[in-house]
């Protein structure tokens, strides 16, 4: 089970690790707490009154914890947070310096559209960390994504 664990949570580090830096990149506290979350509605996202509202209602969910996952519980998260900061300190290079980027393209100004185009890039990076993350997770070799193309 420990191992099984292990693996997920190096997974789900990694990502909020990502989101964290997201929220940083906007301009917003780095954590909150994980909430139940449903999918937005076109109504609730129209109805935001803030930017980080809008943010909070579009921000990508985490699957694999929060209030109604028993597996990984936030707790959890902190020491392979430390872990992954510790031994892969690439990972919140690449997602800071990335969004760090993309957000320049905004020329200072965090509006809805801004949001959008910093979680599409969210998504992007995330892509390619993951799939690094999962060499590292099934094999000891250095990750083909971190190296530059």
């Amino acid at each position: 089970m420990a191992k099984s664990m292990n693996i997920h949570l190096l997974t789900e580090a990694s990502n909020v690790i990502g989101l964290t830096e997201l929220r940083l990149i906007l301009g917003f506290t780095p954590s909150v707490p994980w909430n139940h979350r449903q999918r937005q509605s076109k109504e609730e996202l129209v109805s935001s009154t803030s930017i980080k509202d809008y943010y909070e209602l579009k921000e990508p969910i985490l699957v694999l914890h929060g209030p109604e996952y028993e597996f990984l519980l936030e707790k959890h998260l902190k020491p392979a947070i430390a872990f992954i900061d510790k031994r892969f300190p690439s990972i919140r290079v690449i997602y800071r310096e990335f969004l760090g980027e993309s957000i320049r393209t905004c020329k200072g100004e965090i509006d809805r559209n801004a949001v959008d185009l910093m979680i599409e890039e969210y998504y992007y990076i995330y892509q390619r960390v993951r799939k690094a993350v999962d060499e590292v997770r099934f094999d000891n070799n250095c990750p083909s994504s971190f190296i530059k193309e």
